[in-house]
C-alpha cells in the first residue's frame, strides 16, 4: 500500500508488531475475519517486513475440491528445498503435490514436511505466509496450515489468514483471531472522497454510504454502478456481498462476449498458470486484444499469475456466464491441461464440459477419486465420486457411485454432502445391499456426530439386517456406542447389544479374531463371571497369538488390551497395548496412536513409572493437537491423582465433566471419578473418594473392573461401612476366583484385611496381600499393602515391625512421585516412631512430560529431526527444549545427556 489504509490503524500496528516480533525469532499465526470486502485482503497487503521472504496462497472456490491445492501454491517457490528435509517428509510433500507415483499421502507428515520446509525457507531471515479467503480452503491445506499455526512460537514464521467468518470449529479455530469490522461513517465517507476526482452529489453520497454499510470495497466499487445509486428503490437492501456481487455483474453486462470470455478463462480454471490462460485462449477466438479489455475492467490482472481482482468477481463472472460457454470454457481447458501432469484436473474439466451422461468419463472421474483418496484428499475423491454418479447411465453403478461418495464424503467431515448422496441414492431403485450399506453409512454419520443412542438403535437395525458373516464391524461399532454410552443411558444399552449379537451369534469358521471379541463382550454382559471369564481369557489368548499385521485387526487391539485388564492379566495387557502403539506407528495410523499411548501409559503407572507414563501422555497430547483432535484425558487425570495433586485435578473436572456429559461420554465420568477416589484415599480424605466413586458401583463398569470397586471398597472399609462394601466386594471376588492372578487376588487380599480391620484374621490377609503382589509388578499397589499392614501393625503395637512396612511403603511412593500416599505412609511411620526420608526432588522430575520424552530420545541416540519427525514439532522445538533440558539438568552437551541417569 502507497497510503494508509483508512480507519484500520490500530490492525495495521498489531499485524506489523507480529511480524517484527517474527525478525526476532519468535513467530505467530493469525486469522482475521470479516464480512466480504471488510477489507482483510488490504490489511494482508499493509504490513512489510524488510527482508523477509513472502509467501502467497488464496482459497479458491472451484480448488476447494483439490487436495493441497491452496498448500501448494503457498509452497510453490521454495520446492527446491525439498532435498533438505527428512526422507519421509520429503516423500509425504511430494505426494501430496502430485511429484511421487500414487501412494498414500500420510496428512501429518504433510504437515510436519510443510512447518520444516518454511522454517528452513528463510535461510536466516523470516518467512510471511499470507492466506487470502481461507474460508475456500481445501480441506487438507486447511488442516496442515491449522498444524503449523499452532507450531511457530520459536520459530522466524508469521502465518496470516483472512476468513469471512470466524473460524468454526476445525483446522484453523485454535489460531488467535482478529475482527475486522466495517468502517465507521466518518472513516466511509473519508474513503470515498479520498478515491473521488470529482465531487458527489450530496444525495448520492449518502445514498452510496448507506448502501455500503461501511464495507470498503462496497464504497469503491458502488460509485461505478451503471445507473445512479441514488435510484435505487428505497425497499431495496442489499448485503455487502450482493452489493459487490452485484456491482461486478453490471459491468459485465456492459462487455461483449469476447471481452468476458477471458475472464471466464480465470474464472473457470483458478490455478492461475498464464500458459494455460494463453493456450486455451486461440480455440475460443480470442485474442491479445480483448485480454487488454478486460484487464481495462480491473476485474483482471495477466502477469506472471491470472489474477481475479476479488473471489466475489470470479463467481459473478461465472455465475454470470451462459451455462454453453461455462461448458465450452471447461472443454478448451481440458484439451490444453497435460494429462501426464495433470490427469486429475484434465478429468474434471471433462466432467464440467460434459452434457449428459457419459460412462466412459465417470470410470475416469472413479478413478480420479481413488488417486484423490490415496493422496489424503478425501474431499476431493468425494466430489469426484459425486459427479461420476450423476454421470453414469446404468442404475446400479450410479447407486454404488452415489454409496461410495455418501461415505468419503463423510469421513472427509462432509456430513451435509454425505447427507445429500445419501437421499439421491436412496431415492431411486436400490437392491438389499445397496440399501443396507446406505443404512449403515447412515448410522456412521450419526455416531460421528455423536448421536450416541440414535447411532445406537440405528447401527442395531443395520446389523440386524445385514447377513451375519458380514455385520461384525457392526456389531463392535454398537458395542463401542453402547460401552461409552453406558452411564449416561437409562436400560443397560451394552446388555441390548450382547442381546442382539447372541441372537445372531457367528460362528467364526473364518478364524475371523473379532467374532472372539463380540463374545468376550458378550459374555461381560450376559454370563456369570466364571463363564465370561472363560469366553474372555480365550479371547485374549487369540489376540496375542494372532499376527501382529491382521488388518482386521487394526483397529481393535485396544479392546483386547481393556479386556486382558478386566481379568487382572498384567503380561497380556501390556503386550496388547505395545501391539496397538506398535502396528499404528509401523502402518502410520497416528489417529488411533494416542488410544494406544494412552493405554500403554495407565500399564507404566500401574509399575508405578509415572514419569513413562507422563512422557507418553505429553506424546498422545502432541499428536492429537497436530491432527486436530481433543486430547485423551483418561490416563492423565489418573496421573494427578496419584500425585496427590488436587488442584490440577479439580481443574481437569470442571473442563472435563460438563464436556462428558454434554457428549454423552460416561466412560470419561468414570475416569474421573476414579482418580477422585485414589486421590482422596492417598490423602486420607475417605468420605470424598468414597462418594466420587458411589456413582458407579451399582453394576460393573467394563474396562474398569481392576479399578474402581477397589477404591470405593477401600472407602467403605476405612470408614467402618462394610454394609456399602459388601456387594462391590461380592463381584470383584467372583472375577478373580474366575481367573486368579498375582495381581487380583493380592489386591482382593488387602480388601478383605481392611475390611475385617482389628480382627485377627485380618493379619493374615494382610501378609498374603503382601506375598501375592510380590509376584506382580503392580509396585504402587504393593506399596498400598505394605502400608495397610504397617497402619495395622502400628495400631496393635508392634511399632518395629510397622516401621519395616511403612518405610518400604514411603520409599516406593516417594520415588514414583505418588506424593499424596509418601505423605499418609510418612504420617504414619512418624507415628510409629520412625521417620521418612525426605522425598527429594530430583533434576530429572523438574522436566516436563514432554521434555522428559525428548531426553530419553536423545540420550538414546536419536537427532533432532528424528525426534521432531515422532512428535510432530519442528526441528527448532526440538533444540529450544533441549536447550531448557540442559539448564534444569546442569549440563551442556548430548553426551552428557546420553551418561545421564534420566529413570
Amino acid at each position: 500500500m502507497t497510503a494508509p489504509l483508512i480507519g484500520r490503524e490500530r490492525q495495521v500496528r498489531a499485524l506489523q508488531a507480529l511480524l517484527d516480533q517474527a525478525a526476532g525469532g519468535a513467530g505467530a499465526a493469525l486469522v482475521l475475519h470479516g464480512d466480504a470486502g471488510v477489507g482483510k485482503s488490504a490489511l494482508l497487503e499493509a504490513v512489510t517486513l524488510p527482508g523477509s521472504l513472502t509467501l502467497r496462497t488464496r482459497g479458491i472456490e472451484f480448488e476447494a475440491e483439490f487436495a493441497f491445492a491452496a498448500l501448494h501454491q503457498l509452497c510453490r517457490p521454495v520446492l527446491g528445498l525439498l532435498e533438505s528435509l527428512p526422507g519421509p517428509q520429503r516423500d509425504a510433500l511430494e505426494t501430496a503435490f502430485g511429484l511421487r507415483p500414487e501412494t498414500q499421502a500420510d496428512l501429518y507428515l504433510v504437515s510436519l514436511a510443510t512447518l520444516n520446509l518454511l522454517t528452513s525457507a528463510g535461510e536466516g531471515r523470516p518467512v510471511v505466509c499470507l492466506v487470502d479467503d481461507a474460508h475456500w480452503l481445501d480441506d487438507a491445506s486447511a488442516r496442515v496450515l491449522g498444524f503449523v499455526g499452532r507450531r511457530l512460537a520459536d520459530e522466524p514464521v508469521v502465518l496470516l489468514l483472512s476468513t469471512r467468518d470466524r473460524p468454526e470449529p476445525g483446522p484453523l479455530d485454535p489460531i488467535p483471531t482478529m475482527p475486522v469490522t466495517p468502517l465507521s461513517e466518518a472513516e466511509s465517507r473519508a474513503l470515498l472522497r479520498s478515491r473521488r476526482t470529482a465531487p458527489l452529489d450530496p444525495r448520492v453520497e449518502q445514498r452510496i454510504l448507506a448502501e455500503a454499510r461501511g464495507n470498503p470495497l462496497a464504497l469503491l466499487e458502488l460509485p461505478q454502478m451503471r445507473h445512479d445509486p441514488s435510484a435505487v428503490p428505497a425497499y431495496l437492501v442489499l448485503t455487502a456481498r450482493d452489493t459487490v456481487q452485484k456491482s461486478f455483474s453490471q459491468r459485465l453486462a456492459a462487455l461483449d462476449r469476447a471481452t468476458r470470455l477471458p475472464l471466464l478463462v480465470a474464472a473457470a480454471e483458478p490455478l492461475g498458470d498464464p500458459q494455460l490462460f494463453w493456450a486455451a485462449l486461440p480455440r475460443l477466438d480470442v485474442g491479445p486484444a480483448e485480454v487488454a479489455r478486460a484487464e481495462g475492467t480491473g476485474m483482471l490482472t495477466v502477469g506472471s499469475h491470472v489474477v481475479l481482482r476479488h473471489p466475489l468477481a470470479r463467481a459473478a463472472v461465472y455465475e454470470g456466464a451462459t451455462p454453453e460457454d461455462r461448458r465450452t470454457v471447461h472443454r478448451v481447458l481440458a484439451a490444453v491441461t497435460d494429462a501426464e501432469r495433470d490427469l486429475d484436473r484434465q478429468i474434471w474439466h471433462r466432467a464440467q464440459a460434459s452434457l449428459g451422461l457419459d460412462d466412459d468419463l465417470a470410470a475416469d472421474l472413479e478413478g480420479a477419486a481413488s488417486r484423490a483418496a490415496s493422496r489424503g484428499g478425501l474431499a476431493a475423491a468425494g466430489t469426484f465420486l459425486r459427479r461420476a454418479a450423476a454421470l453414469s447411465t446404468e442404475d446400479t453403478t450410479r447407486a454404488r457411485r452415489r454409496l461410495a461418495a455418501a461415505d468419503t464424503l463423510q469421513r472427509a467431515g462432509d456430513i451435509e454432502g454425505a447427507h445429500v448422496m445419501l437421499d439421491r441414492a436412496e431415492s431411486g431403485p436400490l437392491d438389499t445391499a445397496q440399501t443396507n450399506e446406505a443404512r449403515l453409512i447412515r448410522a456412521r454419520i450419526t455416531l460421528y456426530t455423536r448421536q450416541g443412542n440414535k447411532a445406537l438403535r440405528m447401527l442395531l437395525d443395520v446389523a440386524e439386517r445385514l447377513d451375519p458373516g458380514t455385520a461384525t464391524d457392526a456389531y463392535l461399532a454398537a458395542f463401542l456406542a453402547a460401552l461409552w454410552g453406558r452411564r449416561l443411558a437409562g436400560d443397560d444399552p451394552l446388555l441390548e447389544v450382547a442381546h442382539a449379537a447372541a441372537r445372531r451369534r457367528v460362528e467364526p469358521a473364518d478364524d475371523d479374531p473379532r467374532h472372539l471379541i463380540i463374545d468376550a463382550y458378550t459374555a461381560q454382559a450376559t454370563r456369570p463371571p466364571a463363564d465370561a471369564e472363560r469366553a474372555m481369557r480365550h479371547t485374549v489368548e487369540e489376540l496375542v497369538a494372532a499376527p501382529v499385521h491382521d488388518e482386521r485387526l487394526g483397529q481393535w487391539w485396544w479392546i483386547g488390551a481393556m479386556i486382558a485388564e478386566d481379568l487382572w492379566d498384567e503380561a497380556s495387557w501390556r503386550t496388547l497395548a505395545r501391539r496397538h502403539v506398535d502396528v499404528a506407528r509401523e502402518t502410520g495410523a497416528v489417529t488411533v496412536l494416542p488410544n494406544g499411548l494412552n493405554l500403554l501409559a495407565l500399564t507404566d503407572v500401574h509399575t508405578g513409572d509415572l514419569r513413562t507414563a507422563d512422557a507418553r501422555i505429553a506424546e498422545a497430547y502432541a499428536i492429537s493437537e497436530a491432527i486436530g483432535a481433543p486430547g485423551i484425558t483418561y490416563v492423565d487425570c489418573l496421573l494427578h491423582a496419584w500425585r496427590g495433586d488436587e488442584t490440577a485435578l479439580q481443574a481437569m473436572i470442571d473442563t472435563e465433566y460438563p464436556r462428558a456429559v454434554a457428549n454423552g461420554e460416561g466412560g470419561s465420568l468414570t475416569s474421573l471419578e476414579l482418580a477422585q477416589g485414589i486421590l482422596y484415599n492417598g490423602l486420607g480424605k475417605w468420605e470424598r473418594a468414597l462418594a466420587a466413586t458411589a456413582p458407579t458401583q451399582e453394576r460393573d463398569e467394563i474396562g474398569y473392573y481392576a479399578f474402581n470397586p477397589v477404591e470405593y471398597i477401600e472407602a467403605a472399609a476405612r470408614l467402618g461401612r462394610n454394609d456399602l462394601a459388601a456387594a462391590p466386594m461380592q463381584r470383584l471376588h467372583e472375577r478373580v476366583a474366575a481367573h486368579p492372578t498375582p495381581w487380583g487376588s493380592g489386591t482382593e487380599n488387602r480388601l478383605l484385611a481392611l475390611l475385617a480391620g482389628e480382627q485377627e484374621t485380618a493379619e493374615t490377609y494382610h501378609q498374603e496381600s503382601i506375598d501375592s503382589l510380590s509376584g506382580s509388578v503392580a509396585r504402587l499397589e504393593l506399596a498400598r499393602s505394605h502400608l495397610a499392614y504397617g497402619e495395622w501393625l502400628r495400631r496393635h503395637r508392634r511399632p518395629r515391625e510397622a516401621r519395616e512396612h511403612l518405610d518400604s511403603a514411603h520409599e516406593v511412593f516417594a520415588a514414583a512421585g505418588a506424593m499424596g500416599f509418601a505423605g499418609h505412609a510418612a504420617r504414619e511411620l512418624q507415628a510409629a516412631g520412625g521417620s521418612a526420608r525426605p522425598a527429594t526432588s530430583s533434576m530429572v522430575s523438574a522436566l516436563s512430560g514432554r521434555e522428559l520424552l525428548i531426553a530419553t530420545r536423545v540420550a538414546e541416540g536419536a537427532t533432532s529431526n528424528e525426534v521432531a519427525a515422532a512428535l510432530f514439532i519442528s526441528r527448532r522445538t526440538v533444540d529450544a527444549h533441549l536447550r531448557t533440558i540442559f539448564r534444569k539438568l546442569d549440563i551442556t552437551s548430548r553426551r552428557e545427556l546420553r551418561s545421564f541417569d534420566l529413570t
